[in-house]
């Protein structure tokens, strides 16, 4: 046994001083494949590499500490920190359907409309399978809390089945645990970062990705998908968002952007017809999100995922948007309402005939189409080119809907414009050059009153003291100028 032992240290030697280099390098070698295929196995994720590579499942709704809990290890799941100090509903982030949540986070029950009121049964029935999404991560944190949640508590009275998807980080960790707690109780969606060496792997950049894949994270059959930064400026009443069990699309047609038009010819292989970063929110039937990614696969037999690598790395850019109602026009257009507001450049559209010509429009788009459609929201970050405040933003709303009586000293109806001109206004795109504008408004209005006024009167009360307030403080601020 000890000769043996001796005749391999003797041979091991050898070997190694006449080929020491060459077996660190085999060693080194040897290692580094160990460690990268490691790596790609548990980290680089790429969604869409087949039909169910992002597949998730509902985790067991009896498990005590979680409410519809998706999973998916690789990819996306949901999680909902809930202190012991919140209620049932509000640990689950959604309020029982017989209950509402005041401005306050506090839930408090909801004061029914007025016997003999006429609503829309289809879209208040719809309501109950909607939700709304947003895709962010921490750095947004200040537009989610500024904006879209501050708007939600004057405007939002509708029950709040919010999700918030964020990168699965230490920091968006930190960021959904907070917010998780507090108004509107999100459910919080976790999605791991992609491999850096794609385009639009992490962070913002990551958020267009995702919004194909929406429905990873939800549960409800319509999504109505959001960003950050969307502000409501009007009470959202379900005829804002569904006509019946049809939700509103708005596209602007007469005017494109060149890499977006590229971009979502592309992809569907059709001329883009609308552009659609138009509204907000966009209201999908999620089924069709995952049929167009199906669709889109089959089209180039490829994976969705070397789709969307193809048009958003050899193009300038591209909007989601644009390409996921341009495929519901196509594919699905009479399970939406349709909406089509003309841009002021249209008459440049004529010039090129490589797009839709104004015939194409003609041919197909009816009078109802071409009524415009109230908006529910603006896109706060570009509205903000203009130096508004959020009380100036919010003031027609608020005033419009029960504020000349609830809240007369910032309320002056001899002041305030006849029009509200944001419910028309998307990104600088203006609708309010057509007259029946104020005809759409004033039916929105009278339904909010005429069904709703109840429900939302603690909302519009607080947000005539929120008016009330900051004028009392431009009021000093003026006199300290002074």
């Amino acid at each position: 046994m000890a000769s043996t032992i001796k005749f391999l240290r003797k041979v091991y030697r050898r070997i190694l001083g006449r080929h020491r280099v060459s077996c660190c390098c085999v060693l080194l070698l040897i290692w580094v494949i160990v460690t990268l295929t490691l790596h790609y196995n548990l980290n680089l994720q790429l969604p869409g590499h087949s039909p169910d590579a992002r597949r998730v499942e509902l985790q067991n709704e009896s498990q005590p500490d979680l409410h519809h809990f998706r999973k998916q290890p690789e990819m996306l799941y949901l999680e909902t920190p809930k202190p012991e100090s919140l209620s049932a509903s509000a640990k689950s982030g959604v309020p029982p359907a017989d209950r509402k949540t005041d401005v306050h986070g506090k839930q408090k029950p909801q004061q029914p409309a007025k016997k003999g009121d006429k609503v829309s049964v289809g879209a208040s029935d719809v309501i109950k399978d909607f939700g709304l999404c947003v895709r962010m991560f921490y750095k947004k944190g200040k537009e989610y809390n500024n904006m879209l949640v501050h708007s939600m508590k004057y405007f939002w009275f509708l029950p709040v089945n919010l999700t918030v998807v964020l990168d699965d980080t230490p920091k968006d960790r930190k960021f959904g645990a907070q917010i998780a707690t507090k108004f509107p109780f999100p459910q919080i969606c976790y999605e791991k970062p992609i491999n850096p060496k794609y385009h639009h792997s992490q962070g913002s950049k990551l958020t267009q990705l995702s919004n194909f894949y929406t429905d990873e994270c939800f549960d409800k059959k319509f999504v109505g998908i959001v960003d950050s930064d969307t502000f409501f400026t009007t009470p959202v009443t379900p005829e804002l968002l569904f006509n019946g069990t049809k939700p509103h699309v708005i596209g602007i047609y007469g005017q494109t952007k060149k890499a977006w038009y590229n971009a979502t010819k592309y992809a569907l292989g059709k001329k883009e017809v609308f552009q659609c970063m138009s509204h907000f929110p966009v209201v999908v039937k999620v089924q069709h999100l995952i049929e167009m990614r199906q669709y889109m696969a089959n089209l180039h037999n490829i994976s969705f995922y070397e789709v969307f690598q193809n048009f958003s790395v050899k193009n300038d850019g591209f909007s989601q948007f644009n390409i996921i109602c341009n495929y519901l026009w196509y594919f699905h257009r009479d399970e939406y309402q349709f909406h089509a507001q003309l841009s002021k450049h249209w008459h440049k559209w004529k010039e090129s005939s490589s797009y839709p010509s104004m015939q194409y429009f003609s041919e197909r788009l009816t009078e109802q189409m071409k009524v415009p459609q109230p908006r529910s929201s603006l896109h706060y970050r570009h509205h903000k080119l203009v130096p508004f405040t959020n009380s100036e933003i919010m003031q027609p709303g608020i005033c419009k809907s029960g504020g000349f009586t609830l809240c007369p000293n910032v309320c002056d109806p001899e002041k305030e414009d006849p029009l509200h001109t944001d419910l028309f206004l998307f990104e600088g795109n203006r609708w309010t050059w057509d007259k029946r504008c104020l005809e759409m408004q004033e039916e929105h209005y009278r339904n909010v009153i005429g069904n709703y006024s109840e429900i939302i009167e603690p909302q519009i009360r607080e947000g005539c003291k929120f008016l009330t307030e900051e004028k009392a403080a431009a009021e000093v601020k003026q006199k300290g100028k002074t």
